[in-house]
């Protein structure tokens, strides 16, 4: 775990693992590393003073490599070892660089990184904060930088100095080099960090006639005319239906996700034509505005083409697919995309073609599904409909994949392999110091999720009738409360019916919890809650009894005799149970480990992560 920004814990087979302040968790803000593809794993090197160079395997590398660099003896500020990574950083400007670097033979306290930006040479400082030292763990060095040109060397060229301590056969190694255009650091991305998705609507998300935009947005949607959740999506559950001769659409009012500007966007969606639809009728399944001027069409037509994709000036940029998606039953995929100004279309993995157009697209508007602004309404199926503004998913006409699951917003990935993803509802934070949607976390050590006590919480998908006196389990998790009066939680393992619920939080000013099979069930009062206060909290789970530890010292201990948790593992809420129960404070770790974790493993987990939360 070394590559990692959290601290080590015990994660024997890890569950869920959501982290504000780990990299694998955030997914960061949009951000392209200008370190060229080429040089994420160091081929670009030259030797330097007699040290070697070469190319090793490791793990921990996103690339799998690292540039390793044996010394031959000593080095010093005016004998440097250097190697460069080719970039297509710009020749003047400012922007921030970071790489990570460890030391095979233990800890060194002379030794530090540095870069040569063309015009000078940084020292780089530890962004974990502690000594200036490596060790046999990657640590994250950066600095804030200016850029220049130079005749000599690689650009930037990385290397060690301010030594002497090095002998023969210590060795670095060095991997995941960043250089950005902004002013601070911000997690590595491999290349290009993808935007968090602006805009997905799944049809089995609402009941009736009741559509839900499930991205932080939460862009509010209209069904009109009875448009409703029918049929079967193309990855299981409900679809959005429409009837063309009850003018069905589903829209949002005039907003400025619709406005492209010049920039990258991502459109994607899935569609299913209903079989008695009439031929040579237009449909649209996706408008984006109303005027010609300025909308994006997806018109479905088989009167000499199967889609007429068109944006802008009314339809004199386009891209037509021939063929007939009717009558056939089948759900099919369609994508466009705009990567550094050119326009590209995919249908069901299928390239049809690109368009230059570097131009203005889109413009503060509404969004139709559906239909064309109120008219050429669809007879069918469409689902997971998707927008991801400044960035393209796809790039070339062969790097492309048609989905295979169900899209997710995920503003917290799971670090674990499991993808139980989570995703920000009504959006959380007020403070770039903290973890808040679409902003940084600075510094990201530091990071945690903030809650209003409204209607802010996080929703996974973690859980299925887990029943922990077959399966143990265990709950890990910091949390904060700014206040101490009433009843609130900060987890909950719950069903939508409410009938089959685990629940934690505090009550009449005391830590507790309430297992319910059928009713309330009891709850078992703990330590008194203390506001603003950081508490490490571990509920662990084994046959039928619950131990709850508070700060590494078990708080009490209940048994039950029979409970089983269903879905939905809220953080932040007693969401999907109740809305009467939202966190008011913050929460900066979750962990779920399906083994019961030992009293020793606790005290190791509070020792080794508290001082983040001191």
């Amino acid at each position: 775990m070394g590559s990692k920004l959290g601290p080590k814990i015990i994660n024997d087979e890890l569950v869920v693992s959501l982290d504000a302040a780990d990299a694998n968790s955030y997914t960061g803000e949009p951000v392209a590393n200008l370190v060229t593809s080429s040089a994420v794993d160091f081929s670009v090197r030259s030797t330097y003073s007699g040290n070697t160079f070469s190319q090793v395997a490791d793990s921990e590398s996103p690339s799998g490599y690292a540039c390793e660099m044996s010394y031959t003896g000593t080095v010093n500020s005016s004998s440097r070892s250097k190697f460069g990574a080719s970039t297509n950083i710009p020749t003047s400007g400012t922007g921030f660089v970071s790489i990570w670097v460890k030391h095979s033979v233990g800890p060194s306290t002379t030794m530090r990184p540095a870069i040569f930006t063309g015009t000078y040479w940084y020292i780089l400082d530890p962004l974990d904060g502690g000594s200036i030292y490596f060790t046999d763990e990657y640590r994250p060095f950066g600095k804030a930088v200016t850029f220049g040109t130079s005749s000599g060397g690689p650009n930037p060229g990385f290397s060690m100095t301010y030594g002497g301590n090095t002998t023969a056969n210590d060795k670095t190694r060095w991997i995941k080099p960043q250089v950005t255009t902004l002013s601070y650091n911000v997690p590595f991305s491999n290349l290009t960090r993808p935007n968090q998705i602006d805009f997905i609507s799944h049809g089995d998300v609402g009941s009736g006639t009741t559509f839900t935009d499930s991205s932080v947005n939460n862009l509010t949607l209209t069904s009109s005319n009875g448009a409703s959740h029918a049929g079967t999506g193309p990855f299981g559950g409900s679809a959005m239906s429409f009837v063309r001769a009850s003018s069905q659409q589903i829209t949002s009012p005039s907003n400025s996700l619709c406005d492209f500007g010049t920039g990258d966007f991502t459109i994607d969606f899935w569609f299913n034509m209903n079989s008695g639809t009439a031929t040579n009728t237009r449909m649209h399944a996706l408008n984006i505005g109303s005027g010609s001027s300025t909308n994006v069409s997806f018109d479905f037509n088989d009167s000499g083409y199967g889609i007429w994709l068109y944006w802008m000036s009314g339809g004199s940029n386009y891209i037509r697919q021939s063929g007939n998606y009717r009558n056939d039953g089948l759900w099919h995929h369609c994508a466009f995309v705009r990567d550094n100004g050119t326009c590209r279309l995919w249908i069901d993995g299928a390239y049809i073609g690109g368009v230059s157009y570097a131009t203005q697209i889109g413009a503060t508007q509404s969004l139709y599904i559906g239909s064309a602004s109120g008219g050429q309404y669809w007879d069918g199926y469409i689902d997971e409909v998707r927008i991801i503004k400044g960035t393209a998913l796809w790039k070339g006409a062969s790097d492309f994949s048609v989905p295979t699951s169900r899209g997710k917003n995920a503003s917290l990935l799971d670090a674990s392999s499991n993808n139980n993803n989570g995703s920000l509802i009504n959006g959380t934070g007020t403070s770039t110091t903290h973890y808040r949607d679409g902003q940084v976390i600075m510094p990201l050590a530091n990071a945690y999720l903030e809650f209003d006590g409204t209607d802010n919480y996080v929703s996974t998908s973690f859980g299925d009738d887990h029943n922990p006196a077959t399966n143990p389990i265990s709950y890990t998790v910091w949390v904060k409360t700014h206040t101490n009066s009433g009843s609130k939680m900060f987890l909950v393992q719950s069903d939508w019916g409410g009938n089959h619920r685990a629940y934690f939080g505090y009550t009449g000013a005391k830590w507790g919890m309430g297992i319910q099979s059928s009713g309330w069930g009891d709850t078992q009062g703990g330590d008194t809650v203390t506001t603003n206060t950081w508490n490490h909290m571990c509920i662990v789970f084994e046959g039928l009894t619950c131990k709850w530890y508070r700060n590494g010292s078990l708080m009490f201990s209940k048994s039950y005799t029979s409970f089983t948790f269903r879905q939905n593992l809220s953080i932040g809420s007693g969401r999907p149970y109740s809305t009467s129960y939202d966190w008011d404070g913050e929460i900066a770790q979750v962990l779920v480990n399906n083994k019961a974790l030992t009293a020793a493993e606790v005290l190791n987990n509070y020792n080794t992560t508290k001082s983040r939360f001191s």
